[in-house]
């Protein structure tokens, strides 16, 4: 065969088997596009990131003037927290049953809304088929089995919990970033809510459901920090909202620090004038680049030898 003809041959093997060969990495690890925050903890529920209330208030009734404006928990010891295993059948499973302390804004009867704290205790299972982990995400279909919240209000004495009758199920999503590094200490990007249905008692009383079940996630959303009143810009509106908060024990709209101090002013001020965008969730290549990558490296020093 003529020489030039066998390499133009090659180079046309070449050229197929890198395509094939690319469309097969990319669709062996695709990975979901979700938002979700950055841990070195494989514990779950995780305990880097408070639980945080993301629907509307909620009331209890019939007979109850009780309502729930806002709610954070997150658990207070994280060894009480499981690691989660593989079954019998090759799929990971967690239960852990663990302390909490939380933060809610209530109010009763007429009284106007306001910030209270306490502890309480929550039960949260959950299982995910092992799959091509940790090459692919894990997915958890969870449930929370219990959420007790103690110390709502001292007169009448106010309790919630989750309620016994109706599941309150979410999902957890435990992704490996760099499955491929050479690192004792893995990176882990996770999210994670539940669908809440809860219920109040007042004085040790029946217990009344709420209107709604509530949603509390663990992931952060795509927010500009600064924006104080999450109208999607950075303004002189904001300015007011930290002033008039400035000591406050609460953290405000679109800040992870807590409280509110001098920090949350600089934040507001070095974004002054950002509109809200899109945020990528992390600089991390996700596997499938970095294997389309090593495909067209191959490819290339494949080529030039033919």
């Amino acid at each position: 065969m003529n020489a030039n003809v066998w390499s133009r041959s090659r180079r046309a093997q070449c050229f197929v088997w890198c395509l094939w060969a690319g469309a097969s990495a990319a669709s062996a690890v695709e990975v979901p596009d979700y938002v979700g925050f950055v841990s070195h903890r494989y514990s779950l529920p995780n305990p880097d990131r408070p639980y945080e209330m993301i629907s509307g208030a909620v009331n209890y009734r019939p007979d109850s003037l009780f309502s729930l404006y806002d709610l954070e928990f997150r658990p207070s010891d994280a060894a009480q927290l499981d690691f989660p295993s593989r079954n019998a059948e090759g799929n990971f499973e967690f239960d852990s049953k663990f302390d909490i302390t939380y933060r809610a804004v209530v109010s009763f009867g007429l009284e106007p809304a306001h910030p209270i704290r306490g502890t309480g205790q929550a039960h949260a299972v959950g299982r995910a088929t092992g799959g091509q982990w940790p090459l692919e995400p894990l997915v958890y279909e969870t449930e929370l089995l219990a959420l007790d919240l103690n110390g709502l209000s001292p007169i009448p004495e106010a309790m919630i919990r989750e309620s016994p009758t109706l599941e309150s199920k979410g999902l957890t999503i435990v992704e490996d970033l760099c499955p491929m590094c050479a690192s004792p200490l893995s990176t882990l990007r996770i999210s994670s809510f539940f669908d809440v249905f809860t219920e109040l008692t007042l004085s040790g009383g029946n217990w009344s459901p709420a209107s709604e079940a509530i949603r509390v996630a663990q992931y952060p959303a795509a927010t500009t920090p600064g924006d104080y009143n999450s109208n999607g810009i950075v303004d002189t509106a904001d300015y007011v909202i930290w002033r008039n908060n400035l000591g406050g024990e609460f953290s405000l709209p679109n800040d992870d620090t807590p409280g509110v101090d001098e920090y949350d002013y600089l934040r507001w001020r070095a974004n002054y004038g950002t509109v809200a965008g899109i945020v990528s969730p992390s600089a991390v290549p996700e596997p499938a680049t970095l294997l389309i990558t090593l495909v067209g490296i191959a490819c290339l020093l494949a080529w030039a030898r033919t």
